[in-house]
This record gives C-alpha cells, sequence and structure tokens, in this order.
C-alpha cells in the first residue's frame, strides 16, 4: 500500500481544465476497512467561485474505489 497513490482534487466547474488538490496520499496513510479496503479521509472547504464543483478521485495503481462519501459540515 505503501507506493498505491489516490489524489482527491476539485475543480470549481465541470468543463475547467483547472483544478485544486484536497489530497495526495499513499493508501497505507488510511484506515484499514472492511474487506481489505482503505478509508481516506479528509475535511476542506468549498470556495465562494465553487458554485458547481466537480470532484475528481484519481487512482494511480490497479485497484477498486468502493465509495466516495462527500457529506456537508455546519460549522
Amino acid at each position: 500500500m505503501v507506493g498505491h497513490y489516490v489524489k482527491l482534487s476539485l475543480k470549481s466547474d465541470p468543463s475547467s481544465k483547472e483544478s485544486r488538490e484536497i489530497f495526495n496520499t499513499t493508501l497505507d496513510k488510511g484506515i484499514p476497512a472492511e474487506k481489505g479496503y482503505y478509508c481516506v479521509t479528509t475535511t476542506f472547504e468549498v470556495g465562494e467561485d465553487e458554485t458547481d464543483p466537480l470532484i475528481v478521485v484519481e487512482n494511480y495503481e490497479p485497484g477498486y474505489i468502493g465509495s466516495v462519501n462527500i457529506s456537508k459540515v455546519n460549522n
């Protein structure tokens, strides 16, 4: 899992070529979960210009992304 990179980025608009990186990490830094999966979590804020955001998840090794859960957190 040390070399298994996962990257999460956000585009302010789906048609945009620009994105900002939310995280870029390896699965060994994740939390072991059911059935051999790993859980990687983070908290981020959506900017004022990100009214129609697109979340991009990249997996750099053969593998399966089990799910992506995005939850609104009220401050």
